[in-house]
C-alpha cells in the first residue's frame, strides 16, 4: 500500500505456509509509528487501559519514544513527530 502524500510505504505480509501461531521471536519485529503529541498520546493510551512503558529517549534527552503492547505481546513503538 503506497501512501502518496505521506511519501511512504507500507508492507502487510501474510505467511501462509504458517501451520502454528506466531511466538514472540519468530514473528516480526516491531512498527513504529508517528505522532505529533507523545506525551498526550502515552497519556490516551493509559487511560484506554492499554500496556505501554514509560516515555523513554536517549541519556540526557527529552523523551521521544515509547511502546505500546497488543494482546499478543508483540510491541508497536510510538515516536514523537519531528
Amino acid at each position: 500500500m503506497v501512501f502518496e502524500e505521506g511519501g511512504f510505504e507500507l508492507e502487510l505480509t501474510y505467511n501462509y505456509d504458517q501451520a502454528e501461531p506466531y511466538d514472540l521471536g519468530n514473528g516480526y519485529g516491531h512498527l513504529a509509528v508517528g505522532v505529533d503529541d507523545l506525551s498526550a498520546t502515552h497519556e490516551q493510551f493509559e487511560k484506554a487501559g492499554y500496556s505501554v512503558t514509560d516515555l523513554k529517549g536517549l541519556p540526557g534527552t527529552k523523551p521521544t519514544y515509547f511502546f505500546v503492547m497488543d494482546p499478543d505481546g508483540y510491541k508497536t513503538e510510538v515516536i514523537q513527530n519531528r
